[in-house]
C-alpha cells in the first residue's frame, strides 16, 4: 500500500489536559486556605508550627524504571498514520516518530515533494535516558497497554497505529478512522503526546545519495523535460534503480524539486515517470524481541507481541535450527537477536507473496502481530494476527519469482554468500533428486535433477559423516570470505550447519563440494 504522510494534529482531536494545571492547584488551595483562617477573629490560635530543624524533609517516592533494549537499532517507540488512499511514491512515507533505544529519534516534518525521496522533511533528534522514561511512563499510566486492537477496518479509513518494544513486553494498536468519535481516548492521547514530541537538538535531515528509479510514462502528462545529458544517467537504466551520490544525487534532486508526481522526463525518444528513494537513518529497525523469547519462553506464553524481522521462509539460513512446531509449512522470521517460527496455521493470511522455499526474498522487512505459544516440549513459536511489509514496495513493479516445483520443503539445502563479488546463492535438493539453483545478485534460476544414483550417493555421504550429530558452527568469517549453511530435513529433524571459506571441517569437505559443483552445473545451465 502507497502511503502518505497525515498530519496528526488535523485528524486527532486534543483530550489530554496539561499536567501543570492540577500541581498549580494544589500549590494554591493551602495558601488560600491559610489566609481566609487569619481573617477569622475569634478563630483559635493554630497549634505550634515545626521549625526548620524538626520539620520531616519530603521525600518523592522514585519510579521504578521501565527497561527497554538501549541498542541503537532498537525501535522501542513507533507512531504514524497511514492514509486508506494511495498517494504518493513508493516508498516515499516519513513515519510520524520513531524512537529508538539510544535516544535516537526520526520523525516527519513539514510536507515535501514525494518525488524528492520522502513525502515529508526527514526529521532528527536525541531524547535522554530521563525524557525517555517519562514518555514511556506516560504511555504507560495512560492506559495504552490495556486497549484492544479493532478487527473490522472500514474501507479507504486511514489507520493510526503506536508500537511499544520494551525489554519483557511489547504491545501494538492500530485504530481505523482515528478523528471518529469511537477512536479510544486511552490512543488518542498517547497519540497525540507521541506526535506532538520536539528534541531540542531536532536539525532536518539532508541526504547525499540515494537511487532514481524511472519507468515508462503513462496516462495524463501535465509537462514534458529535456533530461540534461550532463547528468551522466540513462533513464532507460534506470528501472530497477540507479544510485547516485555527491553532485550528481544533488542536481538530480534538484531537478526533481518542486516538481509534481505526473511530472514526465524525455530521455531519446522515450518518456519516463521518475522518482528518488531515499534512505534516512535506521529507516528498517528490527526488533529485539526474539531472543528474549527463545531465553525465557514460559514468561512470553500467551503474550501478544509485535516483531520486525526478516522474512526466512522454511529456516533457509538455518538461524531457527529446530524442527517446525505446528504444520511443516511453518516458516521463520528473523529479527536482531534471533529466529523462531511462525505457524503456517495461523489466523493471519498464509498466502505470503513469496515462497517459503526461494531464498529470493530472504532480506524482505516483514511487521508480524501475533500471539506467543510453546510447544508440549517448550519450544516457543507465534501464532501470528497479521503479518504485513514494513516498509512499502520499492521500485517499478516486477513479476513475482517463478514458483518451485511443489510447496515442500527440500531435503537439502546450501546457501553461499559472500565472496568479493558479494554473491547471494542458494541450491535446493527435493526428495525425488530434483534441484533449483538461484543467483539472486544476477536473477539467475535453473533447474534439474539427479540420477537416482546421484542421490543415493550424496544421501548416503551425510549418514556416513553423522550430519545430525555436527556442530552448529565451524570457523569464524573473513574478508572477501564465502559463507556456507547446509541444512537437511530428514523427517520431523532439521540440521542446519555454517562454515566458512578456510574454515570447512574435512568430514563435509567432499560434500560442500559436490554441493558447490551442482549449483554452478544449476546455474549454468539455466
Amino acid at each position: 500500500m502507497k502511503t502518505h504522510h497525515e498530519r496528526p494534529g488535523k485528524s486527532l482531536s486534543k483530550t489530554a489536559e496539561s499536567p501543570l494545571r492540577g500541581f498549580r492547584a494544589l500549590r494554591v488551595f493551602p495558601l488560600v486556605a491559610l489566609l481566609a483562617a487569619c481573617r477569622l477573629p475569634l478563630a483559635p490560635a493554630p497549634p505550634p508550627r515545626p521549625t526548620a530543624a524538626t520539620r520531616p524533609t519530603p521525600t518523592a517516592t522514585p519510579r521504578p524504571e521501565i527497561t527497554y533494549e538501549r541498542s541503537p537499532t532498537a525501535l522501542i517507540v513507533e507512531a504514524d498514520t497511514l492514509s486508506g488512499k494511495e498517494s504518493g511514491a513508493p516508498g516515499s512515507h516519513v513515519p510520524a516518530l520513531r524512537l529508538y533505544g539510544d535516544g535516537f529519534v526520526v520523525y516527519a516534518g513539514e510536507p515535501a515533494p514525494a518525488n524528492l525521496g520522502t513525502d515529508a522533511i526527514v526529521m532528527t533528534g536525541h531524547f535522554s535516558g530521563e525524557e525517555i522514561q517519562d514518555i514511556l511512563w506516560f504511555i504507560h499510566e495512560a492506559g495504552f497497554f490495556d486497549l484492544q486492537e479493532p478487527t473490522s477496518p472500514s474501507a479507504d479509513a486511514d489507520i493510526a497505529s503506536i508500537s511499544v518494544n520494551l525489554a519483557r513486553r511489547s504491545h501494538r494498536v492500530q485504530v481505523y478512522a482515528p478523528g471518529s468519535e469511537g477512536a479510544p481516548e486511552a490512543f488518542i492521547r498517547v497519540y497525540e503526546r507521541l506526535t506532538e514530541l520536539r528534541p531540542t537538538d531536532a536539525i532536518p535531515f539532508e541526504p547525499d545519495w540515494g537511487t532514481l528509479y524511472a519507468r515508462p510514462f503513462t496516462g495524463q502528462v501535465s509537462d514534458v523535460v529535456h533530461w540534461p545529458e550532463e547528468m551522466g544517467v540513462n533513464l532507460a537504466d534506470a528501472a530497477a534503480g540507479v544510485t547516485l551520490q555527491g553532485e550528481t544525487f544533488k542536481r538530480v534532486r534538484h531537478l526533481l524539486s518542486g516538481r509534481p508526481g505526473r511530472q514526465a522526463y524525455r530521455d531519446d525518444d522515450s518518456l519516463y515517470q521518475l522518482w528518488l528513494r531515499v534512505d534516512w537513518p535506521r529507516r528498517l529497525p528490527l526488533s529485539h524481541l526474539l531472543g528474549g523469547i527463545l531465553e525465557s519462553p514460559r514468561e512470553f506464553e500467551g503474550q501478544e507481541v509485535t516483531v520486525v524481522g526478516y522474512y526466512r521462509g522454511w529456516d533457509l539460513l538455518g538461524e531457527a535450527n529446530t524442527s517446525p512446531p505446528v504444520t511443516r509449512s511453518d516458516w521463520v522470521i528473523a529479527d536482531a537477536t534471533g529466529a523462531v517460527y511462525v505457524s503456517a496455521a495461523s489466523a493471519a493470511p498464509a498466502s505470503l507473496p513469496f515462497g517459503p522455499g526461494s531464498g529470493n526474498d530472504l532480506w524482505r522487512v516483514l511487521r508480524l502481530s501475533g500471539v506467543v505459544r510453546l510447544t508440549a516440549g517448550g519450544q516457543p513459536y507465534l501464532e501470528a494476527d497479521q503479518v504485513q511489509f514494513a516498509e512499502a514496495d520499492e521500485g517499478p513493479a516486477v513479476p513475482e519469482p517463478a514458483p518451485l516445483v511443489e510447496l515442500a520443503p527440500p531435503t537439502v539445502a546450501l546457501h553461499r554468500t559472500g565472496g568479493i563479488a558479494g554473491l547471494v546463492q542458494h541450491l535446493y535438493i527435493y526428495d525425488d533428486g530434483r534441484f533449483v539453483a538461484e543467483d539472486d545478485k544476477r536473477g539467475q534460476r535453473g533447474e534439474g535433477a539427479l540420477k537416482a544414483e546421484e542421490w543415493d550417493r550424496l544421501w548416503a555421504s551425510f549418514e556416513e559423516i553423522g550430519f545430525f550429530d555436527l556442530d552448529n558452527q565451524y570457523g569464524l568469517g573473513c574478508p572477501d570470505c564465502f559463507v556456507y549453511v547446509i541444512t537437511v530435513r530428514q523427517g520431523e529433524r532439521v540440521k542446519a550447519v555454517r562454515t566458512f571459506d578456510g574454515s570447512v571441517p574435512k568430514d563435509l569437505e567432499k560434500i560442500l563440494t559436490s554441493l558447490v559443483t551442482l549449483l554452478n552445473q544449476g546455474l549454468e545451465g539455466e
